[in-house]
């Protein structure tokens, strides 16, 4: 199996949780590609069977939440055609609010079959993010 994990972090926080994503997953026998929106090439979705895409949230506390501009423009290049599993991360300060409905609008997600999400205050992995986690890769393990 094959995840391909890309982020968007301002402070350092969202790529804290990005790295401990990838280690985790690694620790679980997949293979990882793990990188910044700015070093992001098409063909690392080439064979992907996961895609975790993640972006730190903007806005007010629990309404008005969007992702950064930054993150936006990166979607918009993403190839029209995405895995079939995709997992939308964000880091907070107070609520992830509708951050996760304004990361949705913004990616094709024609092709994609399955959608989870998991969301950090501090930029690690709760054990509970781990079983999260854990469950859905061993959904599309199932599926394969």
């Amino acid at each position: 199996m094959k995840a391909t994990i890309i982020y968007h972090s301002r402070r350092g926080r969202t790529a804290g949780y990005a790295r401990e994503m990838a280690m985790h997953l690694w620790t679980q026998g997949v293979s990882v590609k793990c990188c910044a929106t700015a070093d992001f090439k098409p063909e690392m979705l080439d064979e992907c069977d996961l895609l975790l895409l993640g972006c730190w949230t903007s806005g007010w506390f629990v309404i008005n939440q969007y992702p950064n501009h930054r993150w936006v423009t990166f979607a918009k290049q993403l190839p029209s055609q995405l895995p079939k599993h995709l997992l939308l991360f964000s880091t907070y300060k107070f609520r992830t609010g509708s951050m996760f409905r304004g990361m949705k609008k913004h990616l094709n997600l024609r092709d994609v079959g399955q959608i989870a999400t998991l969301q950090s205050k501090t930029g690690f992995l709760s054990p509970e993010d781990k079983r999260l986690l854990d469950q859905y890769v061993a959904q599309i393990r199932q599926q394969q």
